[in-house]
């Protein structure tokens, strides 16, 4: 911690850094003051809240992080404009919770439970928080840290409300483990599969003809050696066809190589946009790391619009977790190792505010769009 502070934290040249860095030092006293009264699960969440206080996201113990073993809760929820809803059951009792919004956990309003949830996890700015929160309310760790639960095996009462406005709750008594999952229900309408829901490729280009525009989304930024490929295959879509639209969809994706803005893929992107003025960026709460690095700088450097949501990523670091363990335990953190944008990119945002970028158009899918496998977002650039 000390090092990443001395390391990252400009605390000479930045009143923000300094700032942190003085709340980083009360917490730790605090802790150490504390130590004699805390066991080790009191420890470990005093552990991530500091790390919350450098407003990395990529800087996080394994209490933030999905886990891969252990045990959750029958339900996987997802963060959408209007609140957090249930998507998927893992058992058939608790299927009337499937599409409804969640309201409460054990009594406290979904409001309260993020404002804790954020003290624990602040990420780069609120909406990295926010595309983390619907993730996590299923994991009996997340909720004991939250002081939801007494102990991690308590029985949890979920409060949902339904879509024609009916407000019931769920007691779960048991536990699921994470390596056991059975298989997902999940409700949703036929119909045409939205470019938001298909993840059949990581790279995906397609040439949308009756709009004359050019589709690529990316769930990841790609390495060098995809990076090339990726260029050839966008020269090869626009050699081929009369492209006047170029839309780089860049929801849910958390980031990649940190060298992609000096890639032959991005400069064709920028030129594309100079040349046209019709080159979009769509992002939403899960555009995190380098997917947000990029977004900008096709704001600043193409001119390119940008369409959906703030993306969780905006920190002016850009880093590679590395794992370490703590002493004396096998307690896991990530820790940046990576320094700024300056070092690293040679380029410096210009569109941020308060390590956001808020989009030229905002817009989101609705829970009732994910059901029904619409896409508003790139319904509405499609028209312009």
């Amino acid at each position: 911690m000390a090092s990443y502070t001395r390391k990252f934290l400009d605390i000479e040249n930045s009143k923000e850094n300094l700032e942190i860095s003085k709340k980083v030092d009360i917490a730790f006293d605090r802790l150490y003051a504390d130590l004699p009264e805390l066991d080790d699960f009191d420890i470990q969440v005093r552990m991530q809240q500091i790390t919350a206080l450098f407003q990395d996201g990529h800087m996080f113990t394994e209490i933030a992080v999905g886990m891969s073993s252990g045990t959750r809760f029958p339900f996987s929820f997802q963060t959408f404009a209007d609140g957090v809803y249930c998507t998927v059951v893992y058992d058939k009792s608790y299927e009337k919770a499937l599409n409804c919004r969640l309201d409460k956990i054990n009594g406290v309003s979904i409001d309260e439970v993020f404002n804790r949830f954020y003290r624990l996890y602040s990420g780069d700015n609120l909406y990295n928080s926010r595309s983390l929160f619907g993730s996590k309310l299923y994991y009996p760790m997340i909720l004991k840290a939250l002081d939801l639960m007494e102990n991690l095996e308590a029985s949890v009462n979920y409060t949902f409300t339904s879509l024609d406005d009916n407000t019931f709750g769920i007691y779960v008594y048991k536990q699921i483990a994470i390596d056991k999952l059975p298989e997902a229900i999940e409700s949703r309408s036929e119909g045409a599969e939205a470019f938001y829901n298909s993840k059949s490729e990581p790279i995906w280009l397609d040439y949308l003809e009756d709009k004359k525009a050019l589709y690529l989304r990316l769930y990841y930024i790609p390495s060098s050696s995809e990076g090339k490929d990726l260029e050839e295959r966008l020269a090869s879509f626009i050699d081929k066809y009369s492209v006047e639209k170029i839309i780089l969809d860049l929801r849910e994706n958390g980031g990649g190589q940190f060298t992609a803005l000096k890639n032959g893929w991005v400069e064709m992107l920028v030129s594309f946009g100079l040349k046209t003025k019709c080159l979009y960026v769509i992002t939403d709460y899960s555009t995190f790391s380098m997917a947000g690095t990029t977004a900008m700088y096709l704001k600043d450097e193409a001119g390119a619009t940008v369409v959906g949501l703030p993306p969780g990523g905006g920190k002016p670091y850009i880093g590679s977790g590395q794992r370490t363990s703590l002493r004396n335990s096998n307690f896991v953190m990530w820790i940046p190792t990576l320094n700024s944008y300056d070092n690293n990119l040679g380029y410096k945002p210009k569109s941020l505010v308060n390590h956001t970028l808020y989009p030229d158009i905002e817009i989101s899918i609705s829970i009732e769009d994910y059901i029904n496998k619409t896409d508003p977002v790139l319904n509405l650039i499609l028209s312009l």
